[in-house]
């Protein structure tokens, strides 16, 4: 389940990258 939780931490952090660099590339 630890992956699990890393996954999904690592998830959500990639996430807010790719919006934050999708903005600045708009």
């Amino acid at each position: 389940y630890r992956v699990i939780e890393v996954l999904a931490g690592g998830g959500s952090a990639l996430v807010e990258w790719r919006l934050e660099t999708g903005r600045t590339h708009q």
